[in-house]
């Protein structure tokens, strides 16, 4: 199928979707297919010139468009392909919307570091799981536990809780709009979220985590008639923890997470140094980057994309770089080093 072709075809499948069904001030939006020639919008085809970039939610001629490149991440399913476009609309509702609770994507992966913290947020993941197999209220009260405990371990895990408000929803309207374009579909997604909450290396990764724990902690908020507002100053988390009573229960350690962590972080270490040959003083701050691909340890960042700014100058990075901030709270960037690898 052609550009245009497969625009009608997700067109099509999106006016099939009861948006209030999913969260009842949600709406649809326009989207946009883009290749590195051309794009479409409202089913007309243009010519792409450099105009847009990732899979996201732009604003664009004047109004919020959720966009998708379709050559990098070529998608034969249409079903599946309109879900992931949701997932972007609904970032378009939240911008729209004026969403306050965006994490700090910085102190979110400095979280991964945490012994302890990561063996908590194991036992949050098996009981997200649990939670969907049964969606009790006993399941919010344990996990409401161990998000408690989780707080009193590092006050910044409020970090995480933002980002399941933000990238946890929008996976949870992603989900909700495929369950009602195909059942068999939604089941299969949702068992390989389960996987993953599941697996050791997802807990290292709080960021990419929040996806699923946030989609799959609405999911045992819906089943059990709890309402969340789309935008709120308390993120789904903070509410539940205000209204639901925590349910104490032994937290034992997971030793083959525990080693995971301490080989991941010699390897980042190890890394680290191999990029350390030619400090460049920059002071400065990040203006853009890639979340996805970024990796934090104390006030160093090696990063794939990243754009800084002294206000005077603005320089670009496209390829992995490490940078140095000039403290733990990742505010400020002290240089950068040379690429030498």
């Amino acid at each position: 199928m052609d550009l245009q072709e497969i625009y009608q075809s997700i067109q099509n499948k999106i006016n099939k979707i009861q948006f209030s069904a999913i969260q009842k001030e949600f709406k649809p939006y326009p989207f946009i297919l883009y290749t590195e020639k051309e794009y479409c919008l409202d089913n007309k085809t243009n010519l792409n010139h450099n105009l847009f970039y990732g899979n996201t939610a732009i604003f664009f001629e004047n109004k919020w468009c959720a966009i998708w490149n379709i050559e990098t991440d070529k998608m034969v399913d249409m079903d599946i392909l309109a879900s992931f476009l949701i997932h972007e609309m609904y970032h378009c509702f939240q911008l729209e919307q004026k969403e306050e609770r965006f994490p700090n994507d910085f102190y979110l992966l400095s979280l991964s570091c945490d012994q302890w913290l990561c063996n908590l947020r194991l036992q949050d993941s098996l009981l997200l799981v649990d939670g969907y197999l049964n969606p009790t209220v006993e399941n919010l009260s344990k996990i409401c536990y161990i998000r408690k405990e989780m707080l009193k371990q590092n006050t910044k895990v409020i970090e995480e809780f933002k980002g399941e408000a933000i990238e946890g929803a929008a996976e949870f309207a992603s989900c909700m709009a495929l369950k009602q374009l195909n059942q068999k579909k939604y089941s299969k997604r949702m068992n390989h979220y389960c996987h993953l909450l599941k697996s050791n290396n997802i807990q290292l990764n709080p960021r990419k985590r929040s996806y699923y724990s946030g989609c799959l902690l609405l999911l045992l908020l819906y089943k059990n008639s709890i309402y969340i507002p789309a935008i709120s100053s308390l993120t789904p988390c903070e509410k539940i923890l205000d209204e639901i009573s925590a349910t104490p229960f032994h937290i034992s350690n997971n030793n083959s997470l525990i080693n995971l962590l301490n080989k991941n972080l010699n390897e980042l270490k190890t890394k680290i140094e191999k990029y350390k040959k030619e400090f460049v003083p920059f002071k400065s701050h990040i203006v853009g980057y890639d979340p996805m691909n970024m990796e934090v340890y104390q006030n160093y960042l090696l990063i794939a994309y990243a754009i800084l700014d002294d206000g005077k100058t603005r320089i670009a990075f496209h390829k992995p770089t490490l940078i140095e901030m000039e403290d733990e709270n990742l505010k400020i960037v002290k240089g950068y080093y040379q690429a030498s690898i």
